[in-house]
């Protein structure tokens, strides 16, 4: 299990997304509405071969990406 930490500044819808880095859509993770706050989204990499991928979470106006390598 990876943990995955955001923080939403506004109330709103939030996705979190994962992607290979063809820029293919692995899965949807989170679509949801959220208050302002700190979070933590825990995500069950077994079913994922080992490699890099991209996480977009979007809130709102913002969007961010960042890398995630996994090793088994």
């Amino acid at each position: 299990t990876a943990t995955i930490r955001y923080t939403v500044e506004q109330s709103g819808p939030v996705s979190l997304h994962l992607y290979n880095t063809s820029g293919l859509l692995i899965g949807t993770l989170l679509q949801q509405e959220h208050a302002p706050g700190s979070y933590d989204y825990h995500f069950h990499k077994n079913q994922l071969p080992p490699g890099l991928y991209l996480c977009k979470l979007s809130t709102g106006n913002r969007v961010h990406t960042e890398k995630l390598l996994y090793i088994r």
